[in-house]
């Protein structure tokens, strides 16, 4: 009897294990649909050029702001070089639409700074006349306090080797504030506009662009729920780290 127990006991935790992953994978899937393709082409001398990021709505009394990493819409390159040669035109996809962006005054005014003296997160507003509010999915629900404990970080984007969006997940990461920043030779305090994340459990490579301007969402470990904890600007492979912009600096822009 006391076997029999045991192996009852056994199944259970197993069967519980094997719901909880469904579940996990379920909670990921869903956020999948908060993440949209931005991409637009340029006439290059011998070809067509291509550019792509990803990015996400959100509302502000009664507002929608489509958010990305400034740097998809400005052209700004990994030197803080603006390249000339950037669309004009960045659309969004919807799924039987595009929302066009004029770029040019993007352009014009990106300073193309380091990201540790210009926060690399840009607010699009939009006309209502150009989009239905019923048919864009907002992340508002997911606002709230960085989780003290978490136990996943995920992300949705279109990684630029194709049009279809891709995920990245990690359970295993250190999350950096404050980090000691030293630029061009000239040493600053601390860089308080990221959080600097360590992912132990995945490689982080050249395979992640395209990804700028997706929402990052950690699950907190005590609700098992997802918090929206801000906007990838940018990667540190030597590192295997993640730039993403805290809220706060996405939050200004809305008021």
């Amino acid at each position: 009897m006391r076997y029999l127990l045991l192996f009852i006991i056994s199944i259970l935790i197993t069967l519980a294990s094997i719901s909880q992953k469904q579940t996990s994978k379920m909670d990921i899937e869903s956020l999948k649909k908060y993440s949209y393709l931005v991409s637009g082409d340029t006439n290059l001398i011998n070809a067509v050029g291509h550019a792509q990021g990803t990015g996400f709505f959100i509302e502000r009394s009664n507002r929608i702001f489509f958010v990305t990493s400034k740097h998809t819409l400005s052209g700004c390159n990994n030197g803080n070089i603006k390249d000339e040669r950037y669309p004009d035109i960045m659309n969004i996809n919807l799924n039987n639409d595009v929302i066009p962006i004029n770029t040019t005054p993007i352009k014009d005014s990106a300073k193309c700074l380091p990201m540790v003296l210009d926060p690399d997160v840009i607010a699009h507003p939009l006309n209502k006349k150009e989009i239905k509010k019923s048919s864009i999915n907002v992340i508002n629900k997911y606002e709230g306090k960085k989780p003290e404990k978490s136990q996943e970080i995920v992300l949705w984007g279109f990684p630029n080797s194709s049009d279809r969006i891709d995920s990245f997940v990690s359970n295993d990461f250190v999350i950096l504030t404050s980090l000691d920043v030293t630029l061009d030779g000239k040493s600053f305090f601390k860089d308080e506009i990221h959080y600097c994340i360590t992912v132990n459990d995945k490689r982080i490579d050249e395979s992640m662009v395209g990804f700028s301007g997706s929402g990052v969402f950690l699950r907190d470990s005590n609700s098992g729920k997802f918090v929206f904890i801000g906007v990838l600007c940018g990667t540190h492979i030597p590192a295997n780290g993640l730039y993403v912009v805290q809220p706060k600096y996405l939050y200004d822009l809305l008021k």
